[in-house]
């Protein structure tokens, strides 16, 4: 974790009675930090009675796996007259999820080179998100994350491997496909089954594209993930509403061509007369 600790106002209680706060270090993919209070303020200010909120925020970074524990301890004494302290805790879990797609192309070829995806966070149109990572596997950068990789790459083998992923919808936008291929966007629906949040939630979890569903496979251990093929299909890709396109140029240019042999035949019956 990267920590970033925010102090809120709760019950009368203020960041001038914490004594100091201790961020510690990130080391070996976690950081602790410790917050100490000022008792002679506390004991001054007659809010002993009264509850203390303490929210901080914290950012997952790229090295973060499936399952991140969150961990907090109060240790804390109400007997002026001893020594002893009581420490309860509380233990949170922050789960990250990846996509395993394979892709396909219905003439069996497999000119993977050609494709680039980009993932789109809510709407095909929405925030692109960044990666980190090498061609067919990529994990999501984080803010300190340098260069950050918009573009993906499938593997030599056509795969496309993304980790560190929240809840949410996604889509996978093709931005680039081999001639005479049609692009492919694909909706990806992310949801945590509520029973068991280290579980993806296979009724609503899902993934489509072209009004048809992916057929995802759950995975669930190390690796909390959702598998599935996206196909791409031959054919010429229709314009936009609006729109002419190039299809009209091709139509127009088959008619010419039929003019044309129209008029050379009836020419070639004439002169034959």
């Amino acid at each position: 974790y990267r920590q970033n600790l925010r102090i809120r106002k709760s019950a009368g209680i203020f960041g001038a009675y914490v004594d100091g706060i201790d961020y510690g270090t990130y080391v070996n993919g976690s950081q602790t930090f410790a917050i100490a209070f000022d008792v002679a303020k506390l004991k001054a200010s007659g809010y002993s009675d009264k509850e203390v909120v303490l929210t901080y925020s914290a950012e997952l970074m790229a090295e973060a796996v499936s399952v991140n524990g969150n961990n907090v301890t109060l240790t804390y004494s109400n007997d002026p007259y001893s020594n002893s302290t009581s420490t309860p805790g509380d233990t949170t879990k922050v789960y990250t999820y990846g996509l395993d797609i394979q892709k396909d192309f219905s003439d069996g070829s497999d000119n993977y080179s050609a494709v680039t995806f980009q993932l789109h966070k809510g709407t095909a149109a929405g925030e692109i998100v960044n990666f980190e990572g090498t061609d067919g596997s990529y994990t999501k950068a984080d803010s300190a994350s340098k260069p950050l990789v918009p573009n993906l790459k499938l593997s030599g083998t056509g795969s496309l491997s993304l980790s560190g992923l929240d809840e949410g919808t996604y889509y996978l936008v093709e931005t680039a496909a081999p001639d005479d291929f049609n692009k492919v966007t694909v909706e990806i629906v992310i949801a945590a089954d509520a029973k068991d949040s280290s579980k993806l939630d296979q009724n609503e979890s899902d993934a489509t594209y072209n009004g048809s569903s992916a057929k995802p496979t759950f995975q669930t251990g190390d690796r909390i993930s959702m598998s599935f093929n996206v196909l791409n299909q031959k054919g010429f890709q229709l314009p936009t509403t609006g729109g002419a396109g190039t299809w009209m140029f091709t139509i127009g240019g088959i008619v010419l061509i039929a003019a044309a042999g129209g008029v050379f035949f009836a020419l070639r019956r004439k002169s034959g007369k």
